[in-house]
Parts: structure tokens; sequence; C-alpha cells
């Protein structure tokens, strides 16, 4: 019986080729952020296609994914897993406007088909439920990192106070 064949390694180079300077320049910045907040980061291809890949970044093996950095040659979205979103909504109006708008509009969670995959949130005195699974900003740019990192490095903290 033969061994499973592993996956080639993939070099982050390799995984942003294709895109475009600005997006280029924002997922090396949110990836050296995360390395250095301690987060372990794993890349692999994307589905089927070539040139599709995602970037996982996580506390440990065993820990919950923060954030994924989705790159495909239609370009980027970055998968944000803000768990604990309800305990640091008042950085939401501190947000780039792209950032907020998207994190805002996200879809909401189908909790009444028991979807449990939701994050919950009260904002401008609006109740967000708002799934995991979705939450996807779409059109971040280089300007957004402030903001994009804003709520990482919170959700990060609040991870550990758990």
């Amino acid at each position: 019986m033969s061994k499973p064949s592993q996956s080639p390694t993939i070099s982050f180079e390799e995984a942003v080729t294709n895109l475009d300077e600005d997006k280029k320049k924002l997922v090396a910045e949110l990836h050296n952020k995360a390395l250095n907040l301690g987060c372990i980061a794993t890349i692999a291809k994307a589905g089927k296609k070539d040139g599709s890949y995602k970037i996982e970044y996580k506390a440990d093996k065993k820990a919950y994914v923060l954030f994924i950095s989705r790159i495909s040659k239609n370009g980027l979205s970055i998968g944000c897993k803000l768990l604990h979103l309800g305990k640091y909504t008042q950085l939401i109006d501190e947000l780039s406007e792209t950032v907020r708008n998207e994190l805002l509009a996200a879809k909401a969670c189908n909790v009444d088909k028991g979807c449990t995959a939701y994050i919950r949130f009260t904002y401008d005195g609006k109740e967000y439920l708002t799934c995991r699974h979705t939450m996807r900003l779409k059109t971040p740019t280089y300007s957004d990192l402030p903001s994009l990192w804003q709520l990482l490095e919170a959700e990060a903290a609040h991870r550990i106070e758990v």
C-alpha cells in the first residue's frame, strides 16, 4: 500500500503572486502582524482553480481560526472570525468606512433553521446575528489595515481571556 501523497508546500509569495500591489501589501502586513502576535499561518490551495489560496491564522493548531485571507484570480477577501465582537463593539465607530460597512452588511445567520454559527452583537441600537462563516470583507485596501488589525487584535485579546 502506498503512502498518501502530501500536498506540496506553498510559499507565501506564491499565494499572493496574483494580487495587485495594494492587496499584496495589505496581505503581507496582516501576515506579519499575525505572526508577531504569535499566530500560526497555514497556506493551502482553495478549491480546484489554479491561483486560489487560503491563508489561515490561529493561535495554535487546536485553536479556532482568527482570520483567513482568501486569494483568487478575482482578488482578495478576508474572513474575520470575530466570535467576541459583542464585547468590543465600541471599536466599530473607529473603523474605516469600508470595513464598518462590510462588517455590518455581512450575511445574517439562519438561526431559525438551527444554525449556531452566529456572532451576536448590538450596534447603534440594532441587534445583529451575523454568520461567522460569511463575515468576509471583500473590498479592503491597504488603507483599511489599521481598522482590520484593530478588530483582529481585539478578538485575539478576548480569546485569551476566555
